[in-house]
């Protein structure tokens, strides 16, 4: 590492920790929160979902210093240039500002349906960076690559809404999507040895705290701008060669396999699928055990997921993970007494 870049990290850690000491006053500032009005809802007073917006400011802070100081750091991240930045940054407002309006307001899912499907295009129609053109999967030993021709920016949008849907459904308990986010900022960290990982990683030591004492939530705003996030750096890693489709479908299978459950078990119901209920992974976690406990066991599955992927097959880990996934929730729903 360089001096800049040492320098910058233990900036970007002392700006954070102001932003920690003096949260209660900020909140006041911006008051948004959750109430907690609906069944669903577990806490118990005003929650501040200022989560997205911290993560935005700094990636903001990020880029802005990494522009004057360090381009080149931001050439390897895939910003080459002003345009770039100034294209990511703006969506990642756009979307930070919807999800607090949906946290505040609750926009109706037709609504809400509607305005992902017009900014995802959006997105992907005005970056052609960000489109995936041709599909390479790994069956076993085998590659195989399909192209998605004229379908490639469909194929992206629709992909990316359901992203921000799963992730948004990963919100549900106190660290569950932050360690999600934190995990797979991680991999990207080892996967490019790139430092702005590391200055990503820096807010959420802090908000992870908040939201564990649960004066913090990501929200929607904070699964948007999350999704937004990852989708950028593992797309551009995908096009670059540096991963391939098959990592970044197992490290989203959690959300992925949740989501398809949930909707699954609502529809055979006779449920509205749009409408949020306690039957996620997480939740019956809970009921079965503590929150903590809860959080740990997701880590640690999710962990061994990642690990797994580099000695196993892909097609082996999505099955063995799927097999993980039902017999955990078969314990948490039998009487089998807890530790």
């Amino acid at each position: 590492m360089t001096l800049s870049e040492v320098t910058f990290l233990f900036l970007n850690i002392f700006i954070n920790f102001i932003i920690f000491k003096y949260f209660d006053f900020l909140k006041k500032i911006i008051p948004i929160y959750d109430v907690p009005n609906l069944p669903r809802k577990t806490h118990k007073l005003p929650v501040s979902v200022l989560g997205g917006a911290w993560i935005l400011l700094n990636f903001f802070i990020t880029i802005l210093y990494l522009s004057f100081f360090n381009d080149n750091l931001l050439i390897k991240t895939f910003f080459f240039n002003l345009r770039d930045k100034a294209h990511f940054l703006a969506f990642l407002i756009i979307f930070l500002f919807i999800g607090l309006y949906d946290d505040a307001n609750d926009i109706k899912y037709k609504q809400k349906s509607f305005i992902f499907f017009f900014l995802s295009l959006c997105l992907f129609y005005t970056n052609e960076k960000l489109i995936i053109y041709t599909l390479k999967i790994i069956f076993i030993d085998q590659q195989y690559s399909f192209s998605l021709g004229k379908y490639s920016l469909f194929f992206m949008t629709f992909s990316f809404i359901f992203l921000l849907v799963s992730l948004n459904f990963l919100d549900g308990i106190n660290l569950n999507l932050g360690s999600f986010y934190f995990i797979n900022i991680l991999f990207l960290f080892f996967l490019s040895k790139n430092i702005i990982f590391l200055y990503l990683i820096t807010p959420m030591i802090f908000i992870l705290y908040l939201n564990y004492k649960s004066r913090l939530f990501l929200g929607d705003s904070g699964a948007y701008v999350i999704s937004l996030i990852l989708m950028f750096f593992f797309i551009n890693n995908y096009n670059q060669g540096l991963i391939n489709f098959d990592k970044i479908f197992i490290l989203f299978l959690y959300p992925t396999v949740d989501f398809i459950r949930v909707v699954t078990v609502r529809l055979f119901t006779f449920k509205n699928p749009a409408v949020g209920d306690r039957n996620h992974f997480h939740h019956i976690l809970k009921r079965k055990f503590r929150n903590h406990k809860a959080i740990l066991i997701i880590v640690l599955k999710n962990l061994l997921l990642i690990i797994s992927s580099f000695f196993i097959p892909p097609l082996f880990v999505v099955v063995f993970y799927i097999l993980v996934y039902f017999a955990i929730l078969f314990i948490c729903k039998s009487k089998i007494p807890t530790i």
